[in-house]
């Protein structure tokens, strides 16, 4: 029995670690890229809108360029979709903006600047979905599942894994001593994860509220 819990802890945790790194993944790109993630299709259409995180970009700086300092590649549905962005120089007052140009399957489409949340700025926003039809986007959407899950998949996560991580590791320690441990340390044990789980999961939550979704 004991072995299963160990297995399982380790399983549970490796299990974790992989799910982060997931997230980091479909979290916005780096703040030395020019754009930080893409957005394709419009919200009031049938199909609506499907997001890129900026890290699955392969973005360059072009020297010497004045009206678009930086490229961005991405592979769509087998082609490549190219943006060239600038952000607005500090001398202008509009500083979470910017433009960019995209091309795609040999044609021009139109790109703005714009926030992917509140403090979640310099995604680029092609209004027209590059041609693709519903089936197409919905493919994209699941193809990049975690850049496209509601907020509310987030908030709960962040709630739910604090308290899951917090219970396997007093299971994990509680076997771990067993039978050396006292039933008075056990609920010792619970009662301080408990306490951590809930700690975290609010500092989580007033970080998600405060400071905007992936910031």
């Amino acid at each position: 029995m004991r072995k299963v819990i160990l297995l399982l802890s380790a399983i549970c945790f490796l299990t974790l670690a992989f799910i982060a790194i997931l997230v980091y993944r479909a979290s916005p790109g780096p703040a030395s890229q020019e754009i930080l993630g893409i957005g394709i299709g419009d919200y009031h259409n049938d199909a609506g809108i499907v997001y890129l995180s900026g890290r699955r970009l392969d973005c360059a700086r072009v020297e010497g360029a004045q009206a678009f300092p930086s490229v961005c590649t991405v592979d769509i549905g087998g082609k490549t979709l190219e943006i060239r962005a600038r952000r607005n120089p500090p001398t202008d007052p509009h500083q979470l903006d910017g433009t960019c140009e995209a091309s795609y399957d040999g044609r021009k489409w139109s790109c703005s600047i714009g926030s992917r949340h509140v403090h979640v700025h310099w995604f680029a926003y092609i209004s027209e979905p590059l041609g693709l039809d519903a089936a197409q986007l919905d493919a994209l959407r699941r193809q990049f599942l975690f850049e496209n899950l509601p907020q509310e998949a987030f908030i709960a996560g962040m709630i739910v894994v604090p308290i899951v991580a917090a219970i396997v590791a007093v299971l994990a320690a509680v076997v771990w001593l067993s039978p050396r441990i006292r039933r008075k340390a056990v609920y010792a044990l619970l009662v301080a994860a408990s306490g951590a789980a809930t700690l975290i999961s609010v500092f989580l939550l007033s970080l998600f509220l405060t400071r905007g979704f992936w910031d």
